[in-house]
Parts: structure tokens; C-alpha cells; sequence
């Protein structure tokens, strides 16, 4: 594998058509289209409307997008997923996702999730929020390493997204 250096940068609303490219590149050429269940222009536009943020990796010297990683702040709504922990209200407030991140093929192997984890834990640190969760099916080994080296614990086994499996990752901060 060739060294590659990254730029590493917040997304704006100018970016969805290129995140919502590379997520249906991604889902296209992913063989178990359960292991990840892609999003539309509505939400993205949500999270950069202050219900989050997602952060973005490009190869440098280029405009291509390498990857992406979305972090959403559930607040109280009904899909927080500290409610499958039965969190109370205050705890929940104190939630943030990791919501989800998407590596074009040609760039897997140089540690883009970790690495983008690690940048948005820095931003969190800074904001009132203590419990970052996210989802992983339980047979993508891939992502759920990654996190799990980021130090992310299993909490809980359950189904989500229409009675897909997945296994809730929690780290605290």
C-alpha cells in the first residue's frame, strides 16, 4: 500500500453531493448490503443544521473524497440510542452518535475511521457530552475492530434499521 497523507476537514452543505456519492459507491460495491444502511440529502442536511457534524478526509492535493465520518447529537428524540440503555433524560442529553463512517475502497487500510474517531472525540471533548454510541453489525469485523481499538465497548446486541442486527459500541468521555 502507498503512503497517502490526508487533509482532514468539516463538511458543508456544498459537500452532500460528493457524501452522497461516495455512500452509494460504497453501499454498491459493499457484498453484505445489510452492513450498512445509507442516508438521504434530508438528513445529512439535518446534522451540518447543527444536529451534529460530519467530518471529512481527502487525499492530499486532490478534491476527491476519501471518506467521511457523521457524528449526530440525538438530544431527547425517540432514536437516542441511549434509550436501548435505559438512560435517563439527563443521561440522554449527555449522548452523542458516531453515527457513521464510509471509506472508498481504494483508501481502506490507512486507519480512516480510527483516525477520523480520534478528531471527532477531540471536538466532543469540548461539548457537553459524555456517551458516544454507535452501531455496527455484528459480523462486520472491519469496522467493529476498528472502534473496538478506539477503545468503543459492545453494550448491547439488538435489532435497528427495519430488524437489522447490530451491536451498540458506547465509550465514555
Amino acid at each position: 500500500m502507498n503512503f497517502v497523507k490526508f487533509e482532514f476537514q468539516q463538511a458543508a452543505f456544498a459537500d452532500i453531493p460528493q457524501i452522497m456519492h461516495l455512500m452509494k459507491t460504497v453501499k454498491s460495491t459493499m457484498p453484505q448490503k445489510e452492513w450498512f444502511v445509507d442516508d438521504d440529502e434530508e438528513y445529512l442536511s439535518n446534522i451540518l443544521q447543527g444536529h451534529g457534524f460530519i467530518l471529512l478526509a481527502k487525499p492530499d492535493s486532490s478534491d476527491d473524497l476519501a471518506a467521511f465520518f457523521m457524528v449526530k447529537f440525538p438530544g431527547l428524540s425517540e432514536d437516542n440510542l441511549g434509550r436501548h440503555l435505559e438512560f435517563d433524560s439527563e443521561r440522554l442529553m449527555q449522548c452523542v452518535h458516531m453515527d457513521s463512517c464510509v471509506v472508498h475502497p481504494d483508501f481502506r487500510g490507512h486507519h480512516l475511521q480510527s483516525r477520523m474517531a480520534s478528531l471527532a472525540e477531540q471536538q466532543l471533548r469540548q461539548m457537553p457530552y459524555h456517551y458516544l454510541l454507535g452501531t455496527i453489525h455484528p459480523e462486520n469485523i472491519y469496522s467493529m475492530n476498528s472502534m473496538l481499538r478506539c477503545g468503543y465497548h459492545i453494550v448491547k446486541q439488538t435489532y435497528l434499521y427495519g430488524g437489522l442486527p447490530r451491536a451498540i459500541l458506547l465509550k465514555e468521555i
